[in-house]
């Protein structure tokens, strides 16, 4: 499999040339290749992909991004629509709009199609593969890599119950050796010197891979293959570019962070407030007055109890109704959240919405 692509991507340089390959910005996901500030909407996702084509050579391209709300399972979270009158067209899935990593990884991934596309460089049945090797000719390989794998992990708390989930999510048709590989051989040509740079930006599984497949390659034998001459310098200076202005770009169907999800709106009841104010306020006044009234002692310990009793039972007929996904405070009957756009599916207690993630993590 190396071997195929170490064919494509010599096909590349051979058809665009080896300036991309040796000399473009290795792109890093940080705040230096990318200054435009982040937002889980149809905003940010224009933003980066307007970001990413500007790399890619088609700067020139205006942007136009279609969210799509419906959570479809294994869909990957961008797509590349085409380009129409100068409008390079995106389609990316809501669901996916809270995981920036996915995002940037998958649009890296579609702007390597829209760039064959622009320069007629035919696909044919390796179309998902062959773009793969272009995001690591154009200069996304570290993007590109980190996005064919990524491993989370997460704890949240219920009350008292406390639970830990994790999340595998894969991009692009190469796998993570294979993108590895085509990363440490770009380095390997452009003299090396990123390396370091390179190896601490990537996940975990990855840098690994990187680490192995670097010290088993040969720059001169890499340049032969691919008939380029290696650098045996640092690559040109990176200069950082101003933040994009959005005003000029084409955006359509924004959405919220969870717009199209299933969201609960979580019943927390007041009982443990009212049931501490009855017994630190009210019970000790009660049972003061019921002391001066020649009650006896029993009796007054009595009173005290009650009134945190009664307290605890007036506050479970009082309740707040918060978002399970963003603690938004529910003012009314709304059936999707204000805040970050999640239909309500259903309304539960904090246990019932504690037992129901603990069933999910047990599927």
């Amino acid at each position: 499999m190396t071997a195929w692509a170490t064919a494509a991507l010599a096909d590349l340089i051979g058809r665009r040339g080896a300036e991309p390959l040796l000399t473009a910005p290795m792109l890093l996901p940080n705040d230096r290749y990318f200054p435009d500030p982040w937002s889980a909407d149809a905003r940010g996702v224009k933003l980066v992909a307007r970001r990413l084509l500007t790399y890619a050579g088609l700067g020139h391209l205006r942007v136009d991004v279609q969210l799509d709300g419906e959570v479809v399972e294994g869909r990957p979270a961008a797509w590349f629509l085409g380009v129409d009158n100068g409008v390079c067209a995106f389609g990316v899935d809501a669901s996916q709009l809270h995981e920036p990593e996915a995002i940037v990884g998958a649009l890296a991934h579609e702007v390597a199609h829209a760039f064959i596309a622009v320069h007629g460089l035919a696909q044919g049945d390796d179309s998902e593969r062959i773009a793969g090797v272009a995001t690591i000719y154009l200069g996304f390989g570290v993007l590109t890599t980190n996005a064919s794998y990524l491993y989370r992990s997460s704890g949240f708390q219920v009350g008292d119950l406390a639970f830990t989930k994790w999340s595998h999510s894969a991009s692009g048709a190469l796998s993570p050796e294979l993108m590895s590989f085509l990363l440490a051989a770009v380095v390997r040509l452009r003299g090396g010197s990123e390396k370091s740079t390179v190896a601490r930006e990537l996940e975990t599984n990855q840098r690994s891979l990187f680490e192995r497949a670097y010290g088993e390659l040969d720059a001169n034998a890499l340049a032969r293959t691919l008939k380029v001459q290696t650098l045996g310098r640092s690559p040109p200076k990176f200069v950082t570019p101003p933040p994009f202005s959005p005003e000029l770009e084409v955006v359509t169907a924004p959405a919220r962070a969870n717009a199209g999800q299933n969201v609960y709106r979580i019943l927390r009841t007041r009982a443990g407030l009212f049931a501490l104010v009855a017994t630190v306020i009210v019970a000790p006044v009660a049972s003061i007055g019921a002391y001066k009234a020649g009650v006896s002692d029993v009796i007054a310990l009595a009173i005290a109890f009650g009134c945190g009793v009664a307290g605890y039972v007036l506050g479970k007929t009082r309740h707040t109704d918060y978002c399970s996904a963003c603690d938004e405070i529910f003012t009314g009957p709304q059936i999707t959240c204000p805040k970050c756009g999640g239909t309500v599916v259903a309304t539960t207690t904090e246990r019932g919405f504690a037992a129901l993630k603990y069933q999910q993590l047990d599927d």
